[in-house]
C-alpha cells in the first residue's frame, strides 16, 4: 500500500499508528484529533481501521463493539453523503461517538491473539487428526442402546451450555434420532418421490 503526505503534512501511515495507539491507551481527545486528520484525507480508510479495532483490540472483552462500529459507520456514511443526498453536520457525531466507544470499552488482544497462534500453525503445516468426536458413524443402525448412548453424549456435547435455557425437546429428540438413523437407508422422505416411482411413471 502507498503511503501519502496529507495535506497538513502527517504521513497516511503515521496517522493510522497514532490513531490506533491512542484508543489503545483511551486517550479520547487525541485519538479524536488524528481520526479528524485521516478523515480529511481518506474516510474509508479511518472507518475501515475503526472496524479492525472493534475485534483487534476489544473482541471479546465487549462482543458488541463490532456491531456498534458498523452502525456508526452507516450512519455517518449517509449523513455525509455518501449514498447521495446533501452532507449534514451530525456526521460528525457519528464519528466522535465512536472514538468515545472505542476508548472506553474495556479492551482484550484474545481475538489478535488467537489469529496469530491458529493461522501460524495452519501456515506451518500443523495436521490436527480428526477427533474421535467428530467422526459420525454412516448409520446409528446396529449400536446397541449403550453405543448410541455414548455416541450421542460426545457428538452433542456443549461447552459453556446455559443451564437457565430449559430445552423440553431434548430427551425425545434423542429418541427420535435414534429411530430415524435404523430406519432403511431407502426410506422416502415424506412429499418426495422415490426414483423407482418416478421412473414408472
Amino acid at each position: 500500500m502507498a503511503w501519502v503526505i496529507t495535506e497538513s503534512g502527517y504521513s497516511s501511515f503515521q496517522l493510522i499508528r497514532a490513531l490506533h495507539k491512542d484508543i489503545r491507551r483511551g486517550n479520547e481527545e487525541q485519538a479524536l484529533y488524528w481520526a479528524i486528520q485521516l478523515e480529511r484525507y481518506k474516510y474509508p480508510m479511518l472507518w475501515d481501521k475503526l472496524e479492525a479495532i472493534a475485534s483487534e483490540d476489544i473482541g471479546s472483552a465487549n462482543t458488541l463493539m463490532p456491531v456498534i462500529i458498523r452502525s456508526l459507520k452507516e450512519q455517518y456514511y449517509e449523513a455525509a453523503g455518501y449514498y447521495g443526498g446533501s452532507k449534514k453536520n451530525s456526521y460528525r457525531l457519528f464519528l466522535a461517538n465512536a472514538i468515545l466507544q472505542l476508548c472506553r470499552s474495556e479492551k482484550s488482544r484474545v481475538v489478535d491473539d488467537f489469529v496469530w497462534k491458529v493461522y501460524w500453525d495452519h501456515y506451518n503445516v500443523v495436521k490436527h487428526p480428526i477427533p474421535p468426536y467428530a467422526k459420525r458413524p454412516h448409520s446409528c443402525e446396529g449400536m446397541s442402546n449403550e453405543e448410541f448412548e455414548e455416541w450421542y453424549e460426545e457428538s452433542f456435547k456443549l461447552e459453556n451450555e446455559d443451564a437457565k435455557v430449559h430445552n423440553p425437546y431434548r430427551k425425545q429428540a434423542k429418541s427420535n434420532k435414534q429411530k430415524y438413523d435404523k430406519l432403511p437407508k431407502k426410506y422416502p422422505l415424506k412429499g418426495r418421490t422415490s426414483k423407482k416411482a418416478e421412473e414408472s411413471e
